[in-house]
């Protein structure tokens, strides 16, 4: 790697057989050979392949400097498809591709990205949230350099934490994931940072509307020692002000840094951080500051050419404060607060017995301090709550016999309530019957055993199918009236003697064509989600020490097929893919009818992106999505309810609604096209720029983002929409 960095995912294979194995996330590998002489092939994609001849006699270290390629190459396709029958359970996703999509307000995205995949739910403009095969947005593990990311959302959703140009590396887990992560149910989102150019100094950045960003890299010890360091910053509050013609100002800006330091061949240390905030201010009104701060040091040891090592130690800081400002002086601000703090150790072992077998082992225990939101107008608030997370796992991929690859292990979970806390007991009408108050130690356990089974077949050369079965449990759960997006109101509630753990039983079945010009698949899958949680109407779940009496828990099942077909080299490539789906929930006490639609159950869901090259310098992608309306839930009526304070004396008396049953009614279908133009100028004086033209939603569809009934203007309804097109312009640089 010209930068000196590890590559993931590189393939290596025997010329002589279908002996092979692929780099791991630190660019380790083994390979278990007699002692004869071999030609060891090297592929990573946009890399010029490597070919080298070795003659075995003994244990042998061969680290391998792989070279970018001048050329825009295709997918790198091995024949056989043994080297990527266990990685394919995830998929990695392309930073080049990333870069080719239209985006909103020029900013190319991770999370928009994901949201792209067949699978995965998408509610509208405005919003990171990820909705993966029945699974809430909250459901989603989202990792920086393995620690965890509690609010992804930039702007309240129009973009999210990840800068593009600091990242490395990017695998999604869509639901079926391997032994060695827990903690949610849907979702493993894990994303590696650039460790730094061990080699030579970079410079690299660029802007668009809606940011600029800069980063720059460079060794500190030659080949040994490199640092990273990037800041992006939001554009339009620096010249913009809140006033009485423009209301609301949101600015936010990302700091991520990273060092790593080369023992030797077989130790290395890792120390890498990232710290966003947002901070929403508005002329008179309200003030909303949010921020995300995570902290990785790392380990890795090469114990001996079959064995490696992971030690890890991380800190993770989610906290937000919501100020609401008074005109008269004599009133103080009403400020409410809620956070997340986390500190994890966890050591991961990887034993390579040989290219066909591999075991994997490893423990973790995390420290939980939860913060479920507390106001300064309230003595009674909700307490604050300590927990302690720990897991073991052990998991084996082995080739059972040709062609028939298992992924198989187990992961034991156990959450512990610890510490001093208040919690209310209730009746079965759910009303507060007693205050307990827990002075120190365990108050409260839930374990868990997760088996979880992946086997791939694979049939000739071009098709392959995969069966899985998966348990996954989730002890923290978001507590919000907004059911599609973020927002200043909400909060990450802990599982406790009133609230269970989330437990998802999964399972999938897919057959999968792969040819060297194309790919189609389809998948079917059924999960079954218990304790999912839901809310009365009216509930109260803001300054509200009875919040858990608003709750009620049940099931969730989910159900769905997709299909997707893809156009891999050419000039012309592209995908489209179709997905029809559904989840419903059964929890009683919610509406009339026990069972009822999720308020993400969108049946029908169909993405389709072609990207065109014209030449090495210019490509034209274009993207179009449909999906069905999102359901809703919507007042059928009025009835007249006390007057609020302050308002009495206006004579207004407020009118509280009456709702028909939950997520009866429906948003229209959803639907948009987006183009963008990439203009990519040779490579002059080791400065690479590059140019992006796109327009969102190029026929200015008014696609709903919410609807507001106003009691107090004949109750009319206000209906909300997103820019209806939006022209954006990005630019990029690299200097070496």
């Amino acid at each position: 790697f010209e930068s000196g960095e590890e590559l993931i995912g590189v393939n290596i294979f025997l010329d002589s057989s279908a002996i092979g194995t692929t780099s791991n996330s630190y660019g380790f590998y083994s390979l278990t050979l007699s002692k004869e002489s071999y030609v060891l092939n090297f592929s990573f994609l946009g890399y010029s392949d490597c070919k080298i001849k070795v003659s075995l006699t003994n244990d042998t270290l061969i680290n391998i400097k792989l070279k970018r390629s001048q050329l825009i190459l295709n997918e790198v396709t091995i024949s056989d498809k043994k080297i990527k029958a266990i990685e394919s359970n995830y998929k990695t996703i392309s930073i080049d591709k990333i870069k080719q999509l239209p985006s909103v307000f020029g900013e190319h995205d991770i999370i928009k990205a994901i949201q792209i995949e067949s699978g995965v739910k998408n509610i509208g403009e405005g919003s990171s949230g990820l909705y993966i095969r029945g699974g809430n947005r909250d459901q989603n593990y989202v990792l920086i350099d393995e620690a965890p990311v509690y609010n992804i959302s930039h702007l309240y959703g129009f973009v999210s934490v990840f800068n593009p140009d600091i990242v490395k590396d990017v695998k999604f887990y869509n639901t079926v994931f391997p032994s060695n992560f827990g903690g949610r149910i849907s979702s493993v989102i894990d994303t590696k940072m650039k460790e730094g150019n061990r080699n030579k100094t970079s410079i690299y950045g660029g802007f668009s509307i809606l940011s600029a960003r800069l980063t720059a890299t460079c060794p500190l010890i030659k080949e040994k020692s490199s640092v990273l360091i990037a800041l992006r910053k939001s554009a339009f509050d620096l010249f913009i002000k809140p006033s009485e013609t423009i209301n609301i100002v949101p600015s936010f800006y990302d700091l991520n840094f990273k060092m790593n330091y080369k023992i030797n061949d077989n130790n290395h240390l890792y120390l890498s951080t990232y710290h966003g905030t947002d901070f929403i201010k508005t002329f008179e009104t309200f003030n909303n500051k949010w921020n995300n701060t995570t902290l990785t040091f790392r380990w890795n040891h090469i114990i001996n050419k079959k064995a490696f090592l992971n030690t890890t130690i991380l800190y993770s800081k989610y906290d937000n404060t919501f100020t609401l400002n008074n005109s008269s002086e004599n009133v103080k601000p009403y400020i409410w607060e809620t956070g997340v703090e986390d500190i994890n150790a966890k050591l991961d072992y990887s034993w390579y017995i040989n290219p066909k077998n591999t075991i994997k082992l490893g423990v973790n225990s995390i420290m939980h301090n939860y913060k479920p939101g507390q106001s300064n107008m309230l003595d009674n608030n909700n307490s604050k709550m300590l927990a302690l997370e720990s897991g073991a796992y052990v998991s084996n991929e082995i080739e059972l016999f040709s062609n028939f690859y298992a992924e198989y292990g187990v992961r034991f979970s156990m959450f512990q309530n610890i510490g001093y806390a208040e919690w209310y007991s209730y009746d079965d009408s759910y009303n507060p019957v007693k205050l307990n108050i827990e002075n120190g130690g365990i108050w409260n356990t839930y374990k868990q055993i997760e088996p979880r089974v992946i086997i791939n077949i694979n049939k000739e050369k071009t098709n392959s199918y995969r069966l899985a079965y998966t348990r996954a449990s989730q002890f923290v759960q978001v507590i919000s009236n907004n059911s599609y997006s973020y927002t200043a109101l909400e909060t990450w509630m802990p599982s406790s003697k009133n609230i269970k753990p989330l437990i998802s039983d999964n399972f999938l079945l897919g057959y999968f064509w792969d040819i060297e010009k194309a790919m189609f698949s389809t998948t079917a899958y059924y999960r079954i989600i218990n304790n999912q949680i839901d809310y009365i109407d009216h509930a109260v779940l803001t300054d509200n020490p009875y919040n858990e009496g608003e709750i009620r828990s049940g099931k969730a099942n989910a159900y769905g097929i997709e299909f997707n077909l893809s156009k891999k080299i050419g000039k012309t490539k592209g995908s489209v893919s179709y997905a029809y789906s559904r989840v419903m929930y059964t929890i009683n006490g919610v509406t009339a009818k026990d069972t009822y639609r999720a308020p993400y159950d969108i049946p029908h869901d169909i993405k389709v992106q072609i990207v065109h090259e014209f030449s090495e310098k210019f490509k034209i992608s274009t993207f179009w999505t449909f999906s069905s309306g999102r359901p809703a839930t919507f007042p059928i009526g009025y009835h007249t309810g006390y007057p609020l304070t302050g308002l009495a004396s206006m004579g207004w008396k407020p009118q509280i609604p009456i709702y028909d049953e939950r997520n009866s009614g429906q948003f229209p279908n959803y639907h948009r096209l987006d183009l963008a133009l990439i203009f990519d100028p040779p490579v002059k004086k080791n400065i690479k720029h590059s140019f992006t033209f796109s327009v969102y939603n190029l026929y200015a569809k008014r696609n709903p983002m919410g609807y507001e009934f106003n009691d107090r203007i004949d109750n009319k309804v206000a209906v909300f929409h997103f820019f209806r097109i939006i022209p954006n312009f990005s630019y990029s640089f690299k200097f070496n």
